[in-house]
Parts: C-alpha cells; sequence; structure tokens
C-alpha cells in the first residue's frame, strides 16, 4: 500500500490565488512610491516655476501681469491626476491578474474527464465484476479514513482502456449512525486547484457502501465530498437558490488525489 504523493485535506487558498495577492499588494506598494515621488517632483517644479515668474515680474517695470495657477491648487490636482492614474492601473492588474486565474491552460480544455458512483449490486455486474477493494493489477492502493468515512482508492499506474478506468474509489462509512441515504460531489481541478469541471447528485439509499470509478485523459486533481444522512429528509435550498448537502449529514468528508496522466500502450 502507497500513500504516494496523494492526500486528503480541508479547502484552502490556492498558492496561486496567494501569489496573484502578494504581486498586486507588492505592485501596489511600490506603485504608492512611485506616483508620490512623481506627485512632489512635478510640485516641487512648479513651485520653482512660479516663484521664478513672480519674481520677475516683481523686478521688471511695466511687466504683463502672467496669471499663473497657485501652487496649493497645482498640488491638488497632480495628486488627484496621481490617484486616478494609480488606480486604474492596480485596478487593470488585478482585473488581467484575476483573467489570468481563472484562466484554465488548453491541455485541461482538450482533455475529457468522467466519473460514476455505483452500489455494490452494481459493482458486481459485468466488468465492474473484476475490480476489488483488496487489490487491482496495473494501479496502486491508498487507504485514508477522514473521521466516520474510509476511502479505500486505486490509481491506475498501467495503459489505459476502456474497461481500466484512470481510478477507483470504495467509499464506506465506518461511524455509529444508522445511515439511510448518501450524496456526492466530485469535481475535476487543474494543478493550481481551478474548477474543470464537476457534478454531485444525492438521495442514494445508502447501505455505507458506494464506488467511483472515473477517468481523465490529462494529469489534474479529482475532488471527491461525500455526505451520509440518517434522515430522508433532503436539504432544503437557501433564499438564492443554493443547495448545502451538508445540511444535516452525520458525516461529510473530502479526499482528493492526484490522477495520473495515462500511458500510452
Amino acid at each position: 500500500m502507497s500513500q504516494g504523493a496523494t492526500t486528503t485535506f480541508s479547502e484552502t487558498v490556492s498558492e496561486f490565488e496567494e501569489e496573484i495577492m502578494t504581486s498586486i499588494v507588492f505592485y501596489s506598494l511600490v506603485g504608492i512610491v512611485i506616483t508620490g515621488t512623481v506627485a512632489i517632483v512635478a510640485i516641487a517644479i512648479y513651485f520653482g516655476i512660479y516663484k521664478t515668474r513672480i519674481n520677475k515680474q516683481i523686478n521688471t517695470l511695466n511687466a504683463k501681469p502672467q496669471k499663473m495657477m497657485p501652487p496649493w491648487l497645482f498640488a491638488i490636482i497632480i495628486v488627484i491626476v496621481v490617484l486616478v492614474g494609480f488606480s486604474i492601473s492596480i485596478t487593470t492588474r488585478y482585473m488581467l491578474s484575476a483573467s489570468n486565474a481563472n484562466r484554465i491552460p488548453d491541455q485541461y480544455y482538450q482533455a475529457t474527464y468522467s466519473f460514476k458512483s455505483y452500489s455494490p449490486d452494481e459493482m458486481s455486474q459485468g466488468y465492474r465484476n473484476n475490480f476489488s477493494i483488496e487489490s487491482n493489477a496495473g494501479y496502486t492502493k491508498h487507504v485514508t479514513v477522514e473521521n466516520d468515512v474510509k476511502f479505500t482508492y486505486f490509481t491506475r499506474n498501467d495503459e489505459y482502456n476502456t474497461y481500466h478506468p484512470s481510478f477507483i474509489v470504495y467509499v464506506e462509512y465506518i461511524g455509529a449512525k444508522h445511515v439511510l441515504v448518501n450524496g456526492l460531489n466530485g469535481k475535476f481541478l487543474t494543478d493550481s486547484e481551478a474548477l474543470i469541471t464537476g457534478q454531485g447528485w444525492g438521495g442514494g439509499y445508502s447501505d455505507k457502501y458506494f464506488t467511483v470509478l472515473g477517468n481523465a485523459s490529462v494529469e489534474c486533481i479529482f475532488s471527491l465530498t461525500v455526505y451520509y444522512y440518517d434522515t430522508l429528509e433532503k436539504p432544503q435550498p437557501k433564499s438564492n437558490g443554493d443547495m448545502d448537502m451538508g445540511e444535516g449529514a452525520v458525516a461529510k468528508e473530502t479526499l482528493r488525489f492526484i490522477v495520473p496522466p495515462p500511458r500510452d500502450e
């Protein structure tokens, strides 16, 4: 049994998002220093010109008055212009950074993804009967226990074909509650944890066990959240229409692991 590079972990802010925020803070500080310096230099230059012209008019007989903006008004205008320019610059950079953060690289768009859950009876039918929770040839076995849920999962290390999915996940509720219903939510994520695709469902009558088979034609992350309920009452939608599947669940756990890239035959 190998734990490998796969693991379960709670929801966290992705490293990529942290890098974006760090970059924005850094460039904001740099921008403040630069714009502040520009404003001070511009005001100093204008004040020097203003002072020179005023002195020239005072020392020159019959000099024509030259109207100039008072230094305090010029300073206010410069500060406003600099602040507006700085705000536009930071907003533009943030929008570009956010756009890049949400952009999914081409290799993920060109790939295919699928997964489906099966009851123990369904796993005993057809080609699925060849799979075992004990061992599977061409797969690496991993076992993780998260509170009342045990995940026994296999990731493929052999060549891909129709009858050998990229991963097999056996899910078992090991708690003391008498569970009646289960549900799940599965998502495929990029290496920076951006969502590629996903789906979820619930309401399946539970005998504590179910199995998920899935495929991905590119290396990615698969995130599986499972729910067990001891009641037949369904979670109610919130006022905005969102559904919290964790509401009323006696167990809710998440497994994430790296789906290895397919090997060519």
